[in-house]
């Protein structure tokens, strides 16, 4: 979050939200799901201490006055370790667990769940929500809640187009962050063609703030702190063996913020 936040990294962009929106997404989503007490889980990664500790406030600013803090703790790679977390998490009494860190620690965390017989709903960050977090954990993973950049509705044909070129050409099915990685690519491509130099570093900027790319998750125009305007985080749930939309769970997005010298103009393939 810090890396647009701050404002400290001028000549930085994304396309994926930042992580403070994952979080309070799914602390939202703990929160009307109705549970009691949300452990917060983390694979000892520094993307997953750091987003845990994002999730800690989360869920914090949406606690009851007085209300304990939520268990917080990290897990090794050992099965020895999961087992300690678990025996921890049944002592708790916690109704949902938040996993911050990647698919394959999650798919561990849903199939010892399933084998101590422990119920807490897991809920997951973005880098479960992955299809190897399914193949992995098997029928541990139905249920499951995660987070993942949305796909705005006037892109669905832009990302369609998209996924099936590259399932065509690679005969594979893309990975996750594919239609991120491809807007960044192209929104770029755009900003540099559109300035006629892949150089000048100030014009590339200017068009990427102020000229909207034609891109895989559709008009791509860059907020004054490098943020992708709209970019939000949706729900989805495992289900049958596929992740699907969260009905009702609704968006995290940031409010509009300037994008300086913007034009409706569009630029790029």
């Amino acid at each position: 979050s810090d890396l647009t936040e701050s404002g400290e990294n001028p000549n930085f962009f994304r396309t994926i939200p930042r992580d403070g929106l994952q979080t309070e997404l799914l602390a939202r989503l703990v929160r009307e799901g109705g549970f009691r007490s949300a452990a917060v889980l983390h694979d000892q990664t520094d993307y997953g201490e750091t987003l845990a500790l994002l999730m800690e406030e989360a869920l914090a600013r949406d606690a009851a006055p007085g209300a304990a803090a939520p268990l917080s703790v990290g897990v090794g790679p050992e099965r020895g370790d999961m087992d300690a977390v678990a025996a921890r998490l049944k002592a708790s009494g916690a109704d949902a667990v938040v996993w911050c860190g990647y698919f394959n620690g999650a798919a561990r965390l849903a199939a010892t769940l399933r084998e101590r017989g422990i119920r807490a709903a897991l809920f997951g960050a973005e880098a479960v929500a992955d299809d190897r977090f399914i193949d992995l954990a098997g029928e541990a993973a139905e249920g499951a809640v995660v987070v993942m950049p949305a796909v705005p509705p006037v892109a669905a044909g832009a990302a369609a187009e998209a996924l099936e070129g590259h399932a065509r050409v690679r005969r594979e099915e893309p990975g996750p962050y594919f239609l991120t990685s491809a807007a960044a690519v192209q929104a770029l491509l755009a900003a540099a063609e559109g300035a006629g130099s892949a150089d000048d570093l100030d014009l590339i900027k200017a068009r990427l703030t102020g000229t909207e790319a034609r891109t895989a998750l559709g008009p791509a125009l860059f907020d004054s702190k490098g943020d992708l305007a709209g970019a939000a985080f949706a729900a989805y749930v495992a289900k049958g063996g596929r992740f699907e939309p969260l009905e009702g769970a609704g968006l995290a997005a940031d409010p509009p913020r300037e994008a300086p010298g913007a034009s409706g103009a569009a630029a790029g393939p």
